[in-house]
């Protein structure tokens, strides 16, 4: 029990740095400026917070695995802290 609570934990944190990062994004440069595919994902998370990487891989155009989807979001976080550092 406990070691499922830790997990749920730590995908709620997951979940909310990936929408503080695409809100960032968003915000500064409008996801526009994203890659297609990093802005179909960052739109999935935003529409379904609760979803996981898995299931929004899934729920993608073209499905994607779970790792796929990992790899997308820190491209996404990247992005997100160039904006925060004022790098273009």
């Amino acid at each position: 029990v406990n070691m499922d609570r830790a997990n749920v934990g730590r995908s709620v944190e997951a979940a909310l740095k990936q929408l503080e990062d695409i809100r960032v994004i968003d915000e500064e440069k409008g996801l526009r400026s994203l890659p297609p595919a990093l802005r179909e994902l960052a739109r999935l998370r935003v529409e379904n917070p609760d979803m996981s990487m898995e299931e929004l891989g899934q729920a993608l155009s073209r499905p994607a695995s779970k790792s796929a989807v990992n790899h997308r979001f820190r491209r996404i976080a990247e992005i997100a802290q160039d904006v925060r550092s004022g790098r273009p």
